[in-house]
C-alpha cells in the first residue's frame, strides 16, 4: 500500500506524471479500459474511501459533490442552474482517483471503485452508516457493486 499520510504535493506530482512521455505513464493509461476483470477487491475500495476522508481537501470535494447530487435529485428531470456545479470538486476527485491508482499500483479500470467509494461515502455523510470500517459498509459495497467488487 502506498503512503497517503502526506499528500500535500499530490497535484504537482500527478501533473508531472501526466506530462512525462515515458513507458510508466503510457503503461498506466493503457491499462484503463471499459472492462472490470478481475473483480476489484473490496479492500481497495475501502482504502480509497479512507484516504478521501483523511484529508480535508478531498473530504470537502466529496461533500461538495454530494451537495450537488442532492440538488440534481431535487430537480428531477429539470436541470438546475449549472453555474452552481462544483466543477473543482469533480476535477479534484477525478485527478486524485488516478493519482491514487498510480501510487498504489492499481489499475484504473473503468473508474469502478471510484464510483463505489464516493457513492458509499455519500451514505456515510448522510448518517446511514457510522463509519468506513463498519461491517455494514463492507456489506453494502459487496452487495450494491457486486458486478465489479469482490471479497
Amino acid at each position: 500500500m502506498a503512503d497517503f499520510s502526506d499528500i500535500s504535493n499530490w497535484r504537482q506530482e500527478f501533473y508531472e506524471f501526466n506530462e512525462r512521455d515515458d513507458e510508466e505513464t503510457k503503461e498506466f493509461y493503457n491499462k484503463f479500459n471499459g472492462t472490470v476483470e478481475p473483480l476489484i477487491p473490496v479492500s481497495q475500495v475501502l482504502e480509497f474511501m479512507e484516504v478521501l476522508f483523511q484529508h480535508d481537501e478531498l473530504r470537502e470535494a466529496v461533500e461538495k459533490r454530494w451537495e450537488w447530487n442532492k440538488v440534481l435529485i431535487a430537480h428531477g428531470n429539470e436541470l438546475p442552474d449549472m453555474s452552481d456545479c462544483p466543477d473543482d470538486a469533480f476535477q479534484t476527485l477525478e485527478d486524485f482517483f488516478y493519482y491514487f491508482c498510480w501510487k498504489s499500483n492499481y489499475d484504473a479500470v473503468a473508474a469502478a471503485f471510484e464510483t463505489a467509494g464516493i457513492h458509499t461515502l455519500y451514505r456515510i455523510l448522510d448518517g446511514e452508516y457510522s463509519n468506513i470500517k463498519s461491517p455494514e459498509v463492507r456489506s453494502h459495497i459487496l452487495s450494491k457493486y457486486r458486478n465489479f467488487v469482490s471479497e
